[in-house]
C-alpha cells in the first residue's frame, strides 16, 4: 500500500487530529520520493505509526502516536547534527593518525640516514678511519670477553716471551696495552666525530652512541684490571696478606686508587646513562670532543712501558714525557674552553657569556670531568721534574 494513501486514512479516521503541518507532509513527501532506499530511523518510524493507528479508534492511541511523531521530529535536527559531529571527529582523527604516521615514516628515514650503523655493504662509502674503526668495535665490542680475552691473551703471551718478568710486570703490561688500544679508538671515533659534525648540536654521527655502548664493557674491565695490577704488585713486595684474594686487599686497593675507581663508577652510571638516553640526540660534537680526551693514554702508558723495560734514560723516553705532558694538557684541559668557545660561535654569543647561557647540569658535569684532570695534571708535572731533576745530578757530578 502507498504510504502517502496510508497516511492520509490516519488523518481522516481520527477527525480530532488537526491537518499536518508543513513539516509533516514534507516528511511524508521525502518517504515517497526515497521508496526503495534505506530510510532514517524517524522516517521509518513514521510509517510504522501511520501503518499501527491507520484502522484504530482509539484517541489515547492516536495522541501517543501523535506525541512519538513530534518527538521524533524534534529529535531528527540532534541526530543529524551528532551524525554530523561524529563524522567530523572522525575525520579529524583520520586525518591525525595519518599525519602521524607520514611524519613518522619520514622520520624513520632520516634516522636511517643520519644514525644507521654502517655495514659491510657500506663499507666502500666509509673513509678508512670509519672502516678501521668499525671492524675492531665489532671484533672487541661485539665478543662477551673481547677485553678481558685480549687482556688474558696478552698476559699469556707476554708471560712466555719475557719469562724473567715478575706476574707484576706482565700484569702491568699487560693491561697498558689495551688500555693504549682503547685510547687509540677512542680517539679515531672522536676525531671522526668532530669532523663530520659540521653544527654542533644537531649534526648526528653513529659512533657518538656505538662507541658510547662500547666504552661500557672496557670500564668495567678495567677496574679489575688496575686491581691485579695493585693486587701482584704488593705480592711481589712481600706483603703477608697479599697471599690470597680478601676484603682487605680490595680496600686496600680502592684506599689507593679511589679517585681512579670513582671516575670510571661516575663515567658508567651517570654520564653514560645520559650521553645514551637523555641528551635527545643533541651534542654529538661535544661527545666526540670528550672521546678525544683519550688522545694522551697512548703516551701515559708508553712511558711505564719504557719504565719497565729500563729505557727511562732513552731519549724515546724524553720525547714521550714531553708528548704525554702536551697531550694531557691540550686534550683533557685545554678542550673544555675550545668546547665552550664552539657552543658560543654556533649560538652566537661571546665566550665568557656561554657559561650563563648553558643550563646548570652541563656546567657541573663539565666541571666533575675537569678537576680530576686537573688533580692528574698536576701530578704528571711533578713525576717529570722528579725525573728531569734525577737525570741532571748525574751530569753536575
Amino acid at each position: 500500500m502507498n504510504h502517502e494513501i496510508q497516511y492520509r486514512s490516519f488523518v481522516h479516521l481520527f477527525p480530532e487530529v488537526q491537518k499536518p503541518t508543513v513539516k509533516e507532509e514534507m516528511a511524508a513527501h521525502r518517504l515517497n520520493s526515497q521508496q526503495g532506499e534505506v530510510w532514517s530511523q524517524p522516517q521509518l518510524s513514521l510509517v510504522l505509526l501511520g501503518e499501527r493507528l491507520s484502522g484504530k479508534s482509539s484517541v489515547g492511541n492516536v495522541l501517543l502516536g501523535r506525541r512519538q511523531f513530534e518527538l521524533l521530529e524534534e529529535m531528527e535536527p540532534l541526530a543529524e547534527g551528532r551524525r554530523s559531529n561524529t563524522t567530523q571527529i572522525q575525520q579529524k582523527r583520520e586525518g591525525a593518525e595519518w599525519k602521524r604516521r607520514e611524519e613518522g615514516e619520514r622520520f624513520l628515514v632520516w634516522m636511517e640516514k643520519q644514525t644507521q650503523k654502517p655495514t659491510a655493504l657500506h663499507m666502500v662509502e666509509l673513509d678508512h678511519g670509519s672502516a678501521l674503526t668499525l671492524v675492531l668495535l665489532d671484533f672487541l665490542g661485539g665478543a662477551p670477553c673481547g677485553f678481558p680475552g685480549l687482556f688474558c691473551f696478552l698476559r699469556k703471551f707476554i708471560s712466555c716471551t719475557f719469562k724473567t718478568w715478575t706476574e707484576a710486570d706482565v700484569v702491568l703490561v699487560s693491561e697498558r696495552l689495551v688500555s693504549t688500544l682503547h685510547a687509540v679508538l677512542a680517539s679515531t671515533a672522536g676525531l671522526l666525530i668532530i669532523k663530520s659534525c659540521k653544527n654542533v648540536m644537531t649534526d648526528r654521527h653513529w659512533l657518538s652512541t656505538d662507541f658510547v655502548w662500547f666504552g661500557v664493557p672496557y670500564m668495567s674491565y678495567d677496574i679489575y684490571a688496575m686491581y691485579l695490577c695493585h693486587y701482584y704488585n704488593c705480592q711481589v713486595k712481600g706483603h703477608v696478606e697479599y697471599r690470597n684474594h680478601s676484603l682487605h686487599t680490595v680496600r686496600a686497593f680502592l684506599r689507593k686508587d679511589f679517585l681512579l675507581v670513582l671516575h670510571h663508577t661516575v663515567l658508567l652510571t651517570i654520564f653514560l646513562p645520559i650521553t645514551l638516553f637523555f641528551r635527545r640526540d643533541l651534542g654529538d660534537f661535544f661527545v666526540g670532543c670528550l672521546f678525544t680526551t683519550e688522545f694522551s693514554t697512548p703516551f701515559i702508558c708508553l712511558g711505564q712501558i719504557l719504565i719497565q723495560l729500563g729505557l727511562q734514560a732513552s731519549w724515546l723516553h724524553r720525547v714521550n714525557g714531553v708528548m704525554a705532558l702536551l697531550s694531557f694538557f691540550t686534550c683533557r684541559i685545554a678542550l673544555f674552553p675550545y668546547m665552550y668557545w664552539a657552543y658560543g660561535r654556533h649560538a652566537g654569543i661571546p665566550f665568557h657569556s656561554v657559561p650563563f647561557h648553558l643550563p646548570l647540569c652541563c656546567n657541573l658535569g663539565n666541571l666533575c670531568i675537569l678537576a680530576p684532570q686537573l688533580y692528574w695534571f698536576t701530578l704528571l708535572c711533578r713525576k717529570a721534574r722528579r725525573l728531569y731533576l734525577r737525570q741532571a745530578k748525574p751530569k753536575s757530578s
